[in-house]
């Protein structure tokens, strides 16, 4: 996996939108063939690091500063199925921020069509596991990515 800026399937995109490509292994597959649900998280995960470190910060060190962001809300919408040896390309952008919360939104897609669509919701807590403010800078490292996608349809 590697991150890239790019344009996908003919749309337009923002910086502030990180992409990573991933080819599907066996053992992401559940018994009947097909990329079992959780591992979409994962993906959406692998996104949040790669768009970390396209905005000039692994989140390792984040975490050494003493800022930690768990989810605390995850949503997945499944479309379509991903299958073994697909080529996959992952699309994470930061859609909402707010003094104490990050909010992800992720697209998965084999090549322009849309498999997944979910978004993520992080607490910002220190090393007690108590509410803290985001990091001072935070603002100007991570931009809020206007568009949002399909993520939060409803049905």
């Amino acid at each position: 996996m590697g991150g890239r800026a790019a344009q996908a399937a003919g749309e337009s995109l923002s910086m502030d939108v990180t992409r990573l490509g991933y080819r599907v292994i066996y053992a992401d597959c559940d018994a009947m063939g097909v990329v079992y649900h959780g591992n979409y998280l994962r993906l959406a995960e692998a996104g949040r690091n790669q768009y970390c470190r396209d905005h000039g910060l692994a989140y390792k060190d984040i975490e050494k500063a003493g800022f930690f962001f768990p989810v605390i809300e995850a949503h997945v919408k499944y479309l379509r199925p991903a299958l073994f040896e697909d080529e996959l390309d992952v699309a994470v952008w930061l859609s909402r921020r707010t003094r104490v919360r990050l909010e992800f939104d992720f697209e998965i897609r084999r090549g322009p069509e849309l498999l997944v669509a979910g978004h993520t919701v992080h607490a910002c807590i220190n090393r007690e596991g108590r509410p803290i403010r985001l990091p001072t800078g935070f603002e100007d490292r991570f931009p809020v990515h206007a568009a949002r996608g399909p993520t939060h349809a409803d049905g």
